[in-house]
């Protein structure tokens, strides 16, 4: 009795952890881990709806503004390129696909509340109102180009200031920059075996 109990309260929290990690609009998450050698290794994905009204075309896609900044006071580079890249952004509403080129890291000289994302597609990509995209993408940093302790631990939210061709509006949504947390892949394969093991007693509470 008492293990379907438990059972049925991890399937409750499974429920509600998993409803809670879904976007309303859109949301974009980029993962910044130290990698062996001291620089950074970044794992981004995301997907959602297209909120600007008239329509967004670029192959060249800025989040800017985080509410905290993600860099250290100390980091001077204004824009710093990562030394390898790959990933794809996608309009899944049209089925067009473009191949990520480059992904950067911006102190825009230096203000507060100032740190931006940028990343570059092989070709321009268009959404309109409505439109539903997803991003996939992976890219890492040698120590000497952006080195961990250049970041500032914990989660730095930008508010939906992505833009594409100069314009800064919002498009994309909520976006997160999260330093240090569990390996993503880690994590997806702890909230899959924690979903396995709550579907069975689930459906036993829903008897």
């Amino acid at each position: 009795m008492k293990s379907t109990t438990l059972r049925c309260l991890l399937a409750v929290f499974v429920l509600a952890l998993i409803s809670s990690a879904s976007p309303v609009r859109g949301d974009i998450t980029f993962f910044f881990k130290k990698s062996p050698s001291g620089g950074v290794n970044v794992a981004g994905s995301g997907s959602g709806l297209v909120d600007r009204v008239a329509g967004i075309a670029s192959n060249d896609w800025d989040i800017q503004d985080f509410v905290t900044n993600f860099l250290v006071d100390t980091y001077t580079d204004v824009q710093t390129g990562a030394d390898t890249v790959s990933g794809t952004f996608s309009n899944m509403t049209t089925g067009v696909t473009e191949t990520i080129l480059n992904f950067d890291v911006d102190r825009d000289g230096g203000a507060s509340f100032d740190n931006d994302l940028d990343f570059d597609t092989a070709n321009v990509l268009t959404f309109s109102f409505e439109d539903e995209f997803a991003l996939s993408l992976t890219a890492s940093f040698d120590p000497g180009t952006l080195a961990f302790s250049d970041l500032i631990l914990g989660t730095h939210i930008d508010e939906g200031h992505t833009q594409g061709a100069g314009i800064s509006e919002e498009s994309f949504g909520i976006t997160r920059v999260v330093v240090v947390v569990p390996e993503p892949g880690a994590l997806a394969l702890l909230l899959i075996g924690a979903a396995a093991i709550a579907y069975p007693a689930g459906r036993r509470c829903l008897r």
